[in-house]
């Protein structure tokens, strides 16, 4: 088994950022001759999709809901 570390990002009961590293335990998927890994399942109720023009910027914003951001292409 492997792990992959990713950064979950929340709001603490102050109203302030936080930071923290997550250890997620990934599984081998072989298929054949390849060998993939993953994760187990994430609960969600819901999945939006967004894309932003080049250049936008948002002021700084707590989410009302728990979100994962994925980017795919770009920065954040």
């Amino acid at each position: 088994m492997s792990h992959k570390k990713i950064i979950r990002i929340y709001t603490g009961d102050e109203g302030r950022s936080h930071f923290e590293d997550l250890i997620v335990p990934m599984n081998e998927l072989i298929a054949g001759e390849r060998i993939s890994l993953r994760s187990a399942l994430v609960p969600a109720t819901g999945v939006s999709f967004r894309e932003n023009p080049l250049g936008r910027a948002e002021e700084f914003h707590c989410p009302t809901q728990r979100q994962f951001v994925i980017t795919l292409f770009g920065a954040v």
